[in-house]
């Protein structure tokens, strides 16, 4: 069911204890260790989703800036609003005891915001000059990220404003902002309503999701992602023959479904099928190289097959999923000294 959904990574020193660099497909170090920082901003117990300040109502910047208790505003330069400069800009900031930035670093986009790209320097410095003077409430380390839109009101803009805002864990103005969106592009409404579905599946609103998707059904019958949300639907009350039939249906017109493929593979790993359940998966992730559950998927079918080497194989992104995985190789092999480091470190962690 969960379309698109995303889990929080764990620290980097669990990645130590399973002998995983952190390089994945060939980033850089530094590339991976962003990606562990911002996922970090969406456990952040005091996250706070911030606006900067935008000239004038066609450009926006968002701000996303867990803790912070004082900031001065985000300047966009009249140039480059002027230029239609626009991108993505990540901050390390490393604190003081008060709270205050005694360094701030600037990282490079990554794999984790695929939609993102690399703000200009003009932009990236702007950033740089407010962040120093900001004060955060406690901490030694935070990561800021900021979005400068040049025109907030297209297509893409709302995509990657309610992506922004929901990868940041501010689902409720995803939600609103997807709507507003639809309201704006009418003839992007079918997109924008499935982002709301996303939406209403992280907060447990399968009804509404499902009354959604059929809304969508009833003006386009032959959706296929409409159709497969239906067909994950009817995997989870247990008709597993039917949803795989609908499944691969949906896949003769859109090879390339990655969430398709991911609840193909739930089917055939309930039907106990685990070789095409591994297919599936791993069909998924080509598609969708970060599609972190479709990797919690091929965990779940390594700890089956008691392959607990795979299990751990540079697949612990997943946050509170971790203790799962470490208690349930505990429940079969009690002494196994990687799964109980890495409980040890779910407790320090207070997974």
């Amino acid at each position: 069911m969960a379309m698109g959904s995303t889990d929080g990574p764990l620290l980097y020193r669990v990645r130590r204890i399973v002998g995983d660099t952190g390089v994945e497909r060939g980033a850089p170090r530094r590339t991976g260790s962003l990606a562990v920082s911002l996922g970090l901003l969406c456990i952040a117990i005091s996250m706070g989703l911030l606006r900067g300040q935008a000239a004038d109502s066609s450009t926006a910047i968002l701000v996303h800036a867990p803790g912070v208790v004082n900031q001065t505003g985000i300047e966009y330069p009249a140039a480059a609003r002027t230029a239609g400069d626009e991108g993505f800009v990540a901050i390390e900031c490393t604190l003081d005891a008060q709270g205050n930035v005694v360094e701030a670093t600037l990282l490079p986009s990554t794999t984790e915001w695929p939609r993102y790209h690399d703000a200009p320097l003009v932009l990236q410095n702007s950033v740089l000059e407010a962040v120093r003077k900001w004060k955060f409430a406690s901490g030694s380390k935070t990561v800021v990220g900021v979005m400068f839109q040049a025109d907030s009101r297209s297509v893409d803009s709302f995509i990657q404003a309610g992506d922004f805002l929901y990868r940041n864990g501010q689902v409720d103005e995803a939600f609103r902002k997807f709507a507003e969106a639809a309201a704006q592009h009418p003839e992007k409404k079918i997109t924008f309503q499935k982002r709301q579905i996303e939406v209403l599946i992280r907060q447990g609103k399968t009804a509404d999701a499902l009354n959604k998707d059929l809304k969508i059904l009833q003006e386009d019958p032959n959706d296929a992602e409409a159709r497969a949300m239906q067909a994950s639907y009817r995997l989870d009350k247990g008709d597993v023959e039917s949803a795989i039939k609908e499944l691969w249906d949906v896949m003769d017109d859109i090879p390339d479904n990655f969430v398709a493929h991911f609840n193909l593979g739930r089917a055939y790993s309930r039907k106990g099928d685990l070789e095409q359940a591994e297919v599936q998966f791993r069909a998924a992730l080509r598609i969708k190289p970060d599609y972190r559950i479709a990797k919690l998927g091929l965990v779940e079918l390594s700890l089956r097959k008691g392959d607990y080497g795979a299990a751990f194989n540079g697949q612990l992104f997943f946050g509170h999923k971790a203790r799962e995985i470490a208690q349930e190789i505990l429940k079969k092999d009690p002494q196994n000294a990687d799964a109980l480091q890495l409980l040890a470190m779910c407790d320090e962690m207070k997974y």
